[in-house]
C-alpha cells in the first residue's frame, strides 16, 4: 500500500541502530515515502517534524521509543506513531494504549505488516491498535 499519488508522506525512522535505519529507509523509499532518520529520541526532539509519520525503537539509550512517546502526547502532540520492539512484552500493552500509538510491531516486521501499519496512522491518525 503506498501513499496516495501526488502526495508525499514522510516519515521519521527514529532508531540507535544504523543498519535498522538503513533497511527501513531502502524498504520504504521503494514504497514511495520521504524518510528522515534519527538515532535517538533526542535528536529527533530536536528537529521535530510534526507532520510526520513516527516509527520509534522500544529500545534506545536515554529516552525509550515509549517514552518518547509518552512526551509527545502529554503536550498534546497528536503525530502518528508506529512503536517497534524486539520482544513481545505484554506488560507494556497498558502503557502503551495510553500514548495513542497506532500499532506495536514486534521485529522482524513483515513488509506488508509495516507499510500497512504506516499508511493506517498517516490514514487513521491517532486511533489505537496493537499489531502482534
Amino acid at each position: 500500500m503506498a501513499p496516495n499519488p501526488g502526495h508525499t508522506h514522510r516519515i521519521c525512522v527514529v532508531d540507535d541502530d544504523a543498519a535498522v535505519r538503513d533497511s527501513m529507509r531502502a524498504l520504504l523509499e521503494s514504497h514511495g515515502y520521504e524518510i528522515r532518520e534519527f538515532d535517538s529520541a533526542a535528536a529527533y526532539l530536536k528537529d521535530f517534524c510534526p507532520h510526520c509519520c513516527v516509527i520509534v525503537d522500544y529500545r534506545m539509550p536515554g529516552m525509550n521509543g515509549l517514552e518518547l512517546l509518552e512526551l509527545l502526547r502529554v503536550a498534546e502532540i497528536q503525530t502518528p506513531a508506529i512503536l517497534m520492539t524486539d520482544k513481545d512484552e505484554p506488560n507494556l500493552t497498558k502503557r502503551i494504549g495510553t500514548t495513542s500509538a497506532h500499532a506495536w510491531l514486534i521485529k522482524p516486521i513483515a513488509e506488508a505488516e509495516l507499510v500497512g501499519a504506516i499508511a493506517d496512522a498517516c490514514n487513521r491518525r491517532c486511533t489505537v491498535t496493537a499489531a502482534h
